[in-house]
């Protein structure tokens, strides 16, 4: 008998942004969650974290403004500009 294993259903990008929001919640139940989902754990969180690290340089004022920041982001802006400003908006709202 085979396992059956679903097949992931969204793009990696749209997992991390999930994650992020906290669709899957955190720590063990986290990877219990992603891998029902169809997800490989490592690969995801490996992401996650990439895109919070460059999150905080962002905040940090590492990739500069405007057209600078896209251009030095390059293909990973939309993701990081999207995780920034989710984190400023959860800043704002825990103010």
């Amino acid at each position: 008998d085979k396992i059956k294993v679903p097949s992931p259903k969204n793009s990696s990008e749209q997992v991390v942004k999930d994650v992020l929001s906290g669709k899957y919640g955190t720590g063990v139940k986290r990877k219990e969650n992603l891998t029902k989902a169809g997800y490989n754990y490592d690969q995801i969180q490996k992401e996650v974290t990439r895109i919070c690290k460059l999150t905080d340089e962002v905040l940090d004022n590492k990739y500069g403004t405007g057209s600078t920041r896209k251009k030095k982001l390059g293909a990973d802006y939309d993701i990081v500009q999207w995780n920034v400003n989710r984190v400023l908006k959860e800043r704002e709202a825990n103010k």
